[in-house]
């Protein structure tokens, strides 16, 4: 509230003024997750980021080591496939390129999706040949 001249009636009074946000909700507001630079949302209000654009071919080991340098990781599948399905903005994100994600099936046999079909696409192949590669950051 607050106090002001009243020129109708010539009185002081007081002057409802609509509240502005709590500080509850400016806090909320202040600690909305954002993605970082190159990155977006892999789904509406999701708490992890895919990378926009993917990078050369690498080994699947390569490939954890090159997303760790960069202070992220590999996204798993369903993340991959969540990015996929939901996220804007994603670059060559299906085509003929298949891109490495975390789940392993077996020691030296890691999952890839990508493709050409669609976003459900999956393959599984040796650690040790080269495919495109997408990294994930928690937020």
């Amino acid at each position: 509230m607050a106090l002001t001249l009243l020129a109708a009636c010539g009185r002081l009074g007081f002057d409802p003024i609509e509240p502005g946000p709590t500080d509850a909700a400016i806090d909320a507001i202040d600690a909305a997750p954002v993605c970082p630079s190159g990155t977006t949302a892999i789904a509406p209000g999701a708490r992890v980021c895919i990378e926009l654009t993917e990078h050369g071919y690498e080994t699947w080991t390569n490939a954890v080591t090159m997303c760790a340098a960069a202070s992220m990781r590999l996204c798993t599948a369903a993340e991959w496939v969540s990015g996929c399905t939901n996220a804007t903005g994603l670059v060559e994100v299906l085509g003929d390129n298949w891109e490495w994600v975390s789940d392993k099936i077996a020691v030296d046999i890691a999952e890839k999706r990508g493709g050409s079909s669609g976003c459900g696409d999956i393959s599984s192949h040796v650690i040790t040949d080269p495919y495109e590669v997408r990294c994930c950051a928690d937020i």
